[in-house]
């Protein structure tokens, strides 16, 4: 890397373990934080010589490297038009709401973040969320397009970071429902397999219990102990039960015996608040799915998930 084309500093002890985001966002203060976001996503900014997410934690003395040649003055914002109609769909997913944090429960097809097939995500519209906040929300965390339930968003760069730090300590519990195609062995279970991108490995720990098993379908609780991109999906298609409407694993010529939607569910979520406060969040599973149950005459008590 060319140091003559980089600006180049060191983190200091006043933003250890703080968001990198939030670091860009106090450093240079008329950027945008989608702008920001984009930055770190195009690989514009390196920690450590590395690209990283825009969730990464930063540690005392850490290199940030960001090319000199970028507009950093930069005011850009989407240009998504917000109409008063989508407002109010978007408000309808609504399910909590405080002075640091939203949870919305996310449809499933709507992607959180921009890509080259998505046409409408959940990034171009926090504008509909902002509320009475001076600053429209922010996402902490992920949810894959076809997976719907609970997204948490932070209201203000102080609670994002703080959210950060609870994703980094594992201090955020999240639950999912899921319909498996096949029959589970046991009723509890722990899948450990890592997860292997072009240049890494990634632990990867996710433990199930079920709620319900039948001859052909197995309906279960997830909870997964790390955050990997896609591991819920990848771990039970491993084991051979992959998730009903499962398509991005199974072999194209199987797709078509598969139902069109994900039965994948972010049912709930748990973790400790800012103050202290004890927050406790579950979104109801989606039409298609409680139809499927209903249709099968599986009943959940949810008091026990």
């Amino acid at each position: 890397m060319n140091s003559s084309i980089f600006l180049e500093w060191r983190v200091e002890n006043d933003f250890k373990n703080t968001r990198v985001d939030y670091y860009l966002k106090k450093k240079f203060k008329s950027l945008s934080y989608p702008y920001v976001c984009t930055l770190l996503r195009k690989g514009l900014v390196k920690v450590n010589g590395k690209r990283v997410k825009n969730s990464y934690n930063l540690s005392l003395d850490d290199t940030i490297k960001i090319k000199k040649n970028l507009n950093l003055h930069s005011k850009e914002e989407t240009n998504f038009y917000l109409s008063e109609k989508y407002q109010k769909i978007i408000r309808s997913w609504l399910i909590y709401k405080d002075r640091n944090f939203i949870a919305i429960n996310k449809p499933s097809g709507i992607a959180v973040q921009g890509g080259t097939k998505v046409k409408i995500n959940v990034d171009d519209i926090l504008e509909g969320l902002r509320y009475s906040a001076k600053e429209k929300p922010k996402l902490i965390h992920r949810l894959d397009k076809q997976t719907s339930g609970i997204l948490i968003l932070a209201r203000n760069l102080k609670s994002a970071a703080f959210a950060g730090n609870l994703f980094k300590k594992k201090e955020i519990k999240k639950t999912y429902i899921a319909i498996l195609n096949g029959k589970v062995l046991s009723n509890k279970g722990k899948i450990d397999i890592p997860i292997i991108t072009k240049d890494k490995e990634y632990d990867a720990t996710t433990f199930y219990e079920a709620l319900y098993i039948s001859k052909n379908i197995s309906l279960v609780k997830i909870n997964p102990l790390t955050g990997r991109k896609h591991q819920i999906r990848k771990h039970f298609f491993l084991k051979d039960l992959p998730i009903m409407g499962e398509t991005k694993f199974i072999k194209s010529s199987e797709k078509k015996r598969i139902t069109d939607e994900l039965f994948l569910h972010a049912f709930k979520i748990e973790f400790t608040s800012l103050d202290g406060k004890k927050i406790i969040l579950q979104a109801d599973l989606p039409i298609y799915f409680q139809r499927f149950l209903d249709q099968y005459n599986i009943s959940l008590d949810y008091s026990k998930i």
